[in-house]
């Protein structure tokens, strides 16, 4: 074989060893694929992994299911999400009863305007005497029956029920008629714990009845006190 003094030693290499050279590029880009889709996948995995924990920590959340969410989990651990129920449950939740508190109720009812909706406002009759016959733990009962028969009813879409402190109570009904919500409130107008008999006064407007947030409030109130009035153990919506 001729070798040709005025090719570059390269040149000359390359041109007879071509072929092993092609095929040691082929080799190379060949690896260098592989590893990137390895490594692709590999990655892909982990952002899979990473996100089905996050979706799984913010059921775990949603639904106040602590035993999903391991101490090493994605962004809380159980104790913290326990933590945050808590610190969420005395910001917006009554203790006693579990209805939303004040601060949800004036949130809510802010937004009641656009949505478009009913207030109802109530409380049970004669408290004062049933706590001071039966005493506060039977009180208690009386008031924690009261939410749960209405939470019972009422579609967590549709509406909520909220406490403000004593006997004095307020339902956000959003998503139904007024017939619908009448028979939800007749379920309280007359009710028992143990043996004893019960009963509720309530008042209830809608959002188009007023111009504010303020007069509705005052409407529904003043339907309340009509229901008293004229008897208790009623609803007045007009």
């Amino acid at each position: 074989m001729e070798h040709f003094a005025y090719l570059p030693t390269g040149l000359y290499v390359f041109a007879y060893k071509k072929d092993v050279y092609l095929r040691v590029c082929t080799l190379i880009i060949f690896f260098a694929a592989l590893v990137a889709v390895i490594s692709g996948a590999s990655c892909l995995y982990l952002v899979r992994r990473v996100i089905n924990r996050g979706i799984v920590e913010k059921e775990a959340i949603i639904n106040n299911h602590f035993e999903r969410v391991l101490d090493g989990g994605l962004f809380f651990s159980a104790a913290d999400v326990k933590k945050l129920y808590s610190m969420y449950n005395s910001a917006f939740l009554d203790d006693l009863t579990k209805a939303m508190g004040r601060k949800s109720f004036d949130e809510d009812l802010k937004a009641l305007p656009e949505k478009g909706g009913y207030l109802c406002l109530f409380d049970v009759d004669k408290f004062k005497n049933i706590n001071d016959t039966f005493g506060h733990l039977l009180g208690d009962e009386v008031l924690m029956k009261v939410v749960k028969i209405l939470k019972s009813q009422i579609p967590v879409d549709k509406g909520k029920v909220y406490r403000f402190g004593g006997d004095e109570f307020a339902v956000i009904y959003t998503g139904g008629t007024l017939e619908e919500l009448l028979s939800i409130l007749k379920e309280i107008v007359h009710f028992q714990v143990g043996s004893i008999n019960l009963s509720t006064s309530i008042g209830v407007a809608h959002s188009n009845e007023c111009p504010t947030v303020e007069r509705l409030k005052m409407l529904a109130d003043e339907r309340l006190y009509k229901s008293k009035k004229n008897g208790r153990a009623q609803i007045s919506w007009q």
